[in-house]
């Protein structure tokens, strides 16, 4: 039955593009000089494929909890089947820390690439933060934008819809023309010495496993499919999603370890790490043509753009479903009546990721690191929603079980875990002076969590159960197990 509801029109072949294409951005382009700079070449692309590994088993968690509740709701309705709502508020929480802290990556990232493409607009220095310099022209790119998504955003989703456009695939083919010149035109010698040496310990692990611990923030993206499959076409069968879902993962964790390749053998390593912009490096190099490099990077510039409003939008309406299920202030859920956007949500968004971009590009690398720990909870999370629906709900029909039982499940779970621990000890250990920056963020955000959730707790609208219930799980809320007693 689907009366009034989603329109189910979402083949195989539309999930896979749909998935890949969101795992596979151009925030790439900031970060290609510290990968090589921290684990080297070879180290970065075993970082990679061996994050892309993990990330298979914790998207086979994922496919089975799909399939079995596939709800919109994602991995909020997971956790609230599973645990019931005090989990789903966490799991919303967390996810909205991930988007509205990428809202303001992407921010910080077109204002960055901007001026080292164009010179003049990066203007003076303002200020320092943590030792690095936020300049005016990146300063008035990253508000100027933000403000612009917020009105854009407040407008009407088909405005929003607009920006998006022809460049979805802008990115893809961006690094498309890098893999295809570099590995055409460079040279294996370049990606001598294979790994890079840590100074301080005079191994290669540490910066391996630092690239590796970051990679979920890259591979993320493939729980898109778990969000549409409510639109999934009746001729598209389970394990044709599944599939597409698994091998989205496998080819774009193979894909970034292309891209490194091919950029290392364009160019010395060790000289791209050096440079200010070492994509531009990369790029000329393989291309022959600094001027080449601009161009195409030029494109990638459009492509964070489009990315930029997509993780806006994503922020946006996270927020007002935490509030249409009652669990933080409702007023984030009113909907202007003109335009039908929750315009309250969409401030909120535009204001947090602003605070964000005002810290400049100190903060990329720690948004990317906590983004990247946080999605290692929510991913752990999900694997243990799937054994504890299997114990509280065994009968229960399941389109697709995680190959290996539940000792693959556990596995996923104790290494998505460890990934989280790991990662949280490398932000600490590189500066045991002063808290990082990233626990700083992680710490504020529950805080502010809390603060919703309790302030809120009088003002929010009525609801009863199986109203919460439905507001969460859509049309399955009256098929799943009652979780127990709201909060």
């Amino acid at each position: 039955m689907n009366s009034g509801g989603l329109k189910r029109t979402l083949s195989a072949p539309q999930f896979f593009a749909i998935s890949f294409s969101t795992i596979v951005g151009v925030g790439w382009i900031v970060v290609l000089g510290e990968w090589l700079r921290l684990a080297g070449p070879l180290g970065a692309i075993s970082a990679f494929l061996a994050a892309g590994a993990v990330m298979m088993v914790i998207g086979a968690c994922y496919a089975e909890v799909c399939t079995t509740i596939p709800a919109a709701g994602g991995e909020m309705a997971y956790a609230y089947a599973a645990f019931g709502p005090r989990a789903a508020f966490a799991t919303g929480w967390l996810l909205a820390l991930v988007y509205v802290s990428a809202t303001a990556f992407e921010g910080l990232s077109v204002g960055w690439l901007a001026g080292i493409l164009f010179r003049p607009l990066a203007g003076r220095v303002l200020y320092h933060v943590l030792g690095m310099p936020v300049t005016s022209g990146t300063f008035i790119i990253g508000i100027g934008g933000t403000l612009a998504l917020t009105l854009i955003n407040s407008h009407s989703l088909q405005s929003s819809g607009r920006l998006q456009g022809f460049v979805t695939w802008v990115k893809v083919g961006v690094a498309g023309v890098l893999i295809g010149a570099g590995l055409l035109t460079g040279h294996v010698e370049n990606l001598n010495p294979g790994f890079a040496v840590d100074p301080q310990t005079g191994g290669v692990l540490r910066g391996t496993l630092a690239v590796f611990v970051t990679a979920p923030f890259w591979l993320a993206g493939f729980n898109t499919v778990a969000q549409l499959m409510e639109e999934r076409a009746s001729t598209a069968s389970h394990k044709g999603v599944v599939t597409a879902l698994l091998a989205s993962i496998g080819v774009a964790a193979a894909f970034y370890a292309l891209l490194i390749l091919s950029a290392a053998m364009a160019m010395q390593w060790h000289e791209i790490a050096r440079l200010d912009f070492p994509a531009i490096g990369a790029f000329a190099a393989a291309l022959r043509s600094e001027f080449a490099a601009r161009i195409v990077l030029l494109l990638g510039l459009v492509g964070l753009v489009a990315t930029w409003n997509a993780v806006f939008l994503a922020s946006s309406r996270l927020l007002y479903a935490l509030a249409r299920a009652g669990m933080i202030r409702h007023e984030l859920a009113r909907v202007w009546p003109r335009s039908g956007v929750p315009t309250i949500a969409v401030g909120i968004v535009g204001l947090l990721s602003g605070a964000g971009i005002l810290l400049g590009r100190s903060v990329l690398l720690p948004i990317i690191s906590m983004d990247a720990g946080c999605f290692m909870l929510i991913y752990a999370g999900v694997a243990l929603a799937v054994i504890r629906l299997r114990i509280r709900d065994p009968s229960r029909a399941r389109p697709y079980h995680v190959p290996g039982g539940s000792l693959a499940i556990v596995l996923a779970t104790v290494a998505a875990l460890s990934m989280f621990v790991v990662s949280e000890y490398l932000s600490w250990a590189g500066r045991k002076a002063a808290v990082p920056i990233e626990w700083q963020i992680f710490v504020a955000w529950m805080v502010l969590g809390l603060a919703a959730s309790a302030f809120g707790v009088r003002r929010r609208a009525p609801l009863d159960l199986a109203e919460r219930r439905r507001l969460i799980m859509g049309e399955y809320a009256d098929d799943v197990m009652n979780p127990g007693p709201t909060d």
